[in-house]
């Protein structure tokens, strides 16, 4: 099973320590290459003075994206539950280019993605709806745009829906290695893109994943079937027949697609 990381796990390299919190402008040095965001803001235009700026996050307030000016050493952002208000389209995000890091987390009025279409160094990217909201789906129009990025790496989508193409344009993204998309989906569309993504590491690409809870009847460890299926979480042993019939028709679907790999 691939682990289902933390939002700050998608950079393990990445030094923690180093990120200076902003509560005032005037106090951040010329030369700062990490900085956090935790406060209401009016404008990111004062970044313009950090020239060597690499790292960004902003966490919570109304911070109007529209300010962000065009940072051309900024490899790594983070936004991070910004209220409907605050933000509603990504297109700011066009302009700081050499993005090779980007978490988006509780973001419900963008609806679009069309602007990360033009982040050609982007390696991570992580979209995901706020965890304490388990059971609403953010509805994205498409997937289409990250189809481009020949350099993304790592993509995990956790609480969306999409509206147009389901998972389809995932499918075209064989230079990923890990991916992560929230077990809401049709089997097939997971089938379909194990069998388009056959190097791919993740644990949407196979038909069931241990998660660790062991079984009230036999103490057997539960499995969660990927794809949408009644019940999610089973037995392999109580509930043999349903897990089998579950993998059997997985696999099946998997064969079905033309771009199948071999065993």
């Amino acid at each position: 099973m691939s682990s289902i990381v933390s939002p700050d796990d998608i950079n393990p390299l990445e030094d923690h320590d180093r990120f200076m919190i902003v509560r005032n402008w005037s106090d951040v040095p010329p030369k700062a290459t990490h900085l956090a965001i935790a406060k209401p803001i009016a404008s990111l235009a004062p970044l313009r003075d950090f020239p060597q700026l690499r790292h960004l996050r902003i966490f919570g307030g109304d911070a109007l994206l529209c300010t962000l000016v065009p940072l051309p050493e900024l490899c790594s952002l983070r936004l991070s539950a910004v209220p409907s208000k605050g933000l509603t389209s990504l297109e700011p995000l066009s302009n700081v280019v050499n993005l090779e890091r980007l978490i988006l987390h509780h973001l419900p009025q963008v609806k679009s993605l069309e602007p990360l279409g033009a982040l050609r160094k982007l390696k991570d990217l992580l979209i995901e709806i706020s965890p304490c909201s388990v059971t609403t789906l953010h509805e994205l129009n498409s997937l289409q745009p990250l189809a481009g990025l020949r350099t993304l790496e790592r993509l995990e989508l956790r609480g969306i829906r999409v509206r147009e193409l389901g998972l389809r344009p995932l499918e075209q993204m064989t230079w990923l290695r890990h991916l992560v998309v929230n077990n809401r989906f049709e089997i097939e569309d997971f089938a379909r893109l194990a069998a388009a993504l056959p190097t791919t590491q993740g644990f949407c690409l196979h038909p069931s994943v241990p998660v660790g809870i062991p079984c009230d009847q036999c103490q057997h460890e539960k499995v969660m079937l990927i794809g949408r299926t009644r019940p999610t979480i089973a037995c392999p042993q109580c509930q043999a027949k349903h897990v089998e019939r579950h993998v059997a028709r997985f696999q099946q679907c998997k064969a079905a697609y033309p771009n199948a790999a071999g065993p």
